[in-house]
C-alpha cells in the first residue's frame, strides 16, 4: 500500500511538473509574441516618423517654392505695368507725330 501511494505521489508530481512546463511554454510563447510586436510597433512607428519629415520638408520646399511664385508674380506686374507705360507713350508720340495732326 505505501509503494501505491508513493507511486500515486509521483504521477501527481509528474502531472504538476508537465502542467508547469507547459504554463512555461506558453508564458515563453506570449512574451515572445510581445517581443515581435514590439520590434514591428517600433518599425512603424520608425516609418510614420519619415514620413512625417518627408511630409514636413515637402511643405518646406512647397511654401518656398509659393514665395519665389509670389516674386516673380510681383516682377511681372511691374514689368507688365512698365510695358503698358511705355506702350502709351509710344502711343502719345505717335498720335503727335501723325499728319492728320499737325
Amino acid at each position: 500500500e505505501v509503494s501505491q501511494d508513493i507511486n500515486g505521489v509521483v504521477d501527481s508530481f509528474s502531472d504538476a511538473f508537465s502542467n508547469m512546463k507547459s504554463s512555461i511554454s506558453q508564458v515563453t510563447e506570449a512574451v515572445g509574441s510581445i517581443a515581435d510586436n514590439v520590434t514591428q510597433q517600433a518599425a512603424s512607428t520608425d516609418n510614420a516618423t519619415n514620413d512625417v519629415n518627408t511630409m514636413g520638408s515637402s511643405i518646406e520646399k512647397t511654401g518656398s517654392e509659393v514665395r519665389s511664385l509670389s516674386k516673380d508674380s510681383g516682377e511681372m506686374k511691374e514689368i507688365s505695368e512698365e510695358s503698358m507705360n511705355t506702350l502709351a507713350s509710344l502711343i502719345d508720340v505717335n498720335n503727335r507725330k501723325t499728319p492728320s495732326n499737325p
